[in-house]
């Protein structure tokens, strides 16, 4: 009996202990923070991860912006012919856009040449992303970079003649007889003056293209002949603006006069350089240097220099003593600029920008006999003026003919040749800087 009764017992006791096991493991209530306990890293860490994910992608975005900037930096230094400058540049526009050196920033700069013979700026940005919350799951460094390259275009439009001044009325102008034609070369002007350009007297000009950025003037008496006439324009930009002169010594020649037959060297002609009467002049190659005087030539005769190239300028400090290059009466011309590669090329006449504008002392081609100019003639500060029946190519040549000038004036008859295949003078027009990755 007893037996039966500690049996019940027993079975009863199991009975109820698997019951509360089962239903201890049945219940579900306060499960959920362990649960959650469990769970809560990986929750954390797909959010943190999320959020540095987006971080990345933005911090890349804003560096892509950043080589945009510095390769289009760099490619105008390019374009404006100051290399030098062009790291510099990237550089500074890269900060200025995203890019944080700090963060063991790389900035590489690739400047090469394309097949079409275009210039090409290709910059390379690296630095350490911003770790936040994946710092937890990795504690090493993470990076991003950004990569572009930018193009610069040859100048785009052919133009024979520029007038820098930005604001001068009549900047190109024409007066009484004049005939001005040209073999596919125009007429670029950056003054946004109304009459920027303005043609009077009985005048016939037959440019390819016009580009002015303000606007014109005509008489009744004018014949304007063009392909293309643009007012409005941007402004062109000098080609020769970052173009410094030589250094030089002492002078080799003092107030030098020619009257007859003679040979001239290169050197340094203080005083200036005069010819007069019906001799041959002859300018072996190299530069010529006339400090503090004139570059005149009158009579008749002939005066040719082959790779050669003119500088006027002023040491002295006096503003009285600037030259001018003054060729009139009716010497046959023939001057012909330095080669691609040798000193001043493509510039057959230079003054020096700092010379004072003239007011109306222009530098002069004027005579009845012809001019063949291959090459660039450059004025920057004062005006230039081509007159009586000078031509800056005479019947049968075809040489390469730059003009620019504070300001043009034309008279006379002047042909402008646009033979400019190898020569070493520098294109005018406009130049562009886009990029293409």
């Amino acid at each position: 009996m007893k037996d039966d009764i500690s049996k019940k017992h027993k079975a009863g006791f199991i009975s109820r202990k698997k019951e509360a096991f089962l239903k201890f493991f049945r219940d579900r209530a306060g499960s959920i923070m362990p649960m959650t306990a469990l769970v809560l890293p990986l929750v954390l860490g797909m959010t943190g991860l999320g959020v540095d994910v987006s971080m990345w992608a933005l911090e890349k975005r804003n560096l892509q912006a950043a080589a945009d900037a510095a390769s289009i930096a760099a490619a105008w230094e390019i374009a404006n012919d100051v290399e030098d400058m062009a790291e510099t540049s990237a550089n500074r526009e890269a900060e200025n856009n995203g890019y944080d050196p700090s963060m063991a920033g790389d900035l590489s700069l690739v400047i090469a040449t394309n097949q079409d013979g275009n210039i090409t700026v290709t910059t390379a940005l690296e630095q350490d992303a911003r770790v936040w919350f994946s710092r937890v799951f990795y504690d090493g460094t993470m990076r991003t970079g950004a990569r572009a390259t930018a193009l610069v275009t040859d100048p785009i439009g052919d133009f024979c003649i520029l007038s820098l001044d930005p604001t001068e009325s009549g900047a190109v102008s024409a007066v009484g007889n004049v005939t001005v034609e040209s073999e596919g070369c125009g007429i670029a002007i950056n003054s946004n003056d109304d009459e920027a350009m303005d043609l009077t007297g009985v005048t016939f000009i037959d440019m390819k293209d016009i580009n002015i950025v303000g606007d014109y003037e005509v008489g009744n008496n004018v014949t304007l002949q063009y392909e293309t006439l643009t007012t409005g324009s941007p402004r062109t930009p000098d080609p020769y603006q970052n173009l410094e002169i030589p250094e030089y010594g002492a002078c080799d020649e003092n107030n030098f006069h020619a009257s007859g037959d003679a040979t001239l060297t290169p050197g340094v002609y203080c005083g200036g350089i005069s010819i007069s009467g019906n001799g041959d002049i002859a300018l072996e190659p190299g530069v010529y240097i006339i400090d503090a005087g004139d570059f005149s030539a009158t009579g008749g005769g002939t005066l040719v220099g082959d790779g050669v190239s003119i500088i006027l300028t002023n040491s002295t400090g006096n503003n009285n003593q600037w030259g001018q290059f003054d060729v009139s009466g009716n010497r046959e011309v023939t001057l012909t600029a330095p080669d691609e590669g040798e000193e001043m090329e493509g510039v057959a006449i230079y003054q020096d920008r700092n010379a004072p504008d003239g007011g109306n002392q222009c530098n002069k081609l004027i005579g009845t006999s012809a001019i063949n100019l291959d090459g660039a003639a450059y004025f920057p500060s004062q005006c230039f003026q081509i007159g009586g029946d000078h031509s800056l190519a005479s019947p049968g040549t075809n040489p390469c003919s730059r003009i620019i000038a504070r300001t043009v004036k034309l008279n006379g008859n002047p042909y402008i040749a646009n033979n400019c295949d190898g020569s070493a003078a520098k294109d005018i027009g406009q130049i562009l800087v886009r990029l293409i990755e």
